[in-house]
């Protein structure tokens, strides 16, 4: 149940489409609004441009948009431009290299849930532990996920979009839970397996039992 079904849409060319993405983001706030809604409304509607993010890129080559539904990916008519010494008879120079850094993103979400359902499961405080361990780990590693900034900018409030913040503090309070769970039934079996102990050398001082 990791994945629940969020698209991933990038839009290449569309009907009066700006030089930039600002310019696109005027134009048709509404119509890109209610494709973040993911729902199907007139044009002229008005209230399209209420379910429209923030734009996450910061040049005027494309926007970017992300909300818990699905990430929308615009192109203006200047980042055309400076792509087309690349281009695909695909259009996959527009779309992979972004898809890429979606897949990242939803992976580092994917494997917070991972850790949250696994959670609950471990049986023993070694297991604890080391689900600490990588639960630190994880962290670490997602945050040196890149070597530009932008990318690191995008995934941080990707992420804090998808809820993984408080994905983090839920882990932290299930793997608590866990630790004093495990602790007090590894405590409760050596309880009584020393009543067993003492029990059994408590017959064997008796002389008869003992030959």
């Amino acid at each position: 149940d990791f994945w629940t079904g969020r698209p991933h849409v990038h839009i290449i060319r569309h009907a009066d489409q700006a030089e930039t993405a600002h310019g696109n983001e005027e134009r048709h706030r509404n119509d890109f609004g209610w494709i973040m809604a993911r729902i199907w409304v007139p044009s002229d509607h008005p209230k399209g441009a209420d379910h429209l993010p923030e734009n996450q890129r910061t040049f005027g080559d494309y926007g970017v948009y992300i909300n818990l539904a699905m990430t929308l990916w615009v192109w203006a008519r200047k980042g055309l431009k400076s792509q087309a010494q690349f281009k695909d008879v695909n259009r996959g120079h527009l779309v992979y290299g972004h898809q890429i850094i979606v897949d990242l993103m939803e992976y580092g979400s994917m494997l917070h849930r991972q850790l949250l359902e696994r959670s609950s499961s471990h049986g023993t405080s070694d297991q604890v532990l080391a689900a600490k361990r990588d639960f630190v780990l994880l962290r670490s590693e997602m945050a040196k996920v890149s070597h530009f900034g932008e990318i690191r900018d995008f995934l941080r409030a990707a992420w804090e979009t998808l809820e993984v913040s408080e994905l983090r503090e839920v882990i932290g309070e299930s793997l608590q839970v866990r630790e004093a769970e495990t602790a007090l039934a590894e405590s409760r079996a050596i309880e009584r397996r020393n009543r067993l102990l003492t029990f059994a050398f408590g017959l064997t001082a008796i002389p008869t039992i003992a030959g």
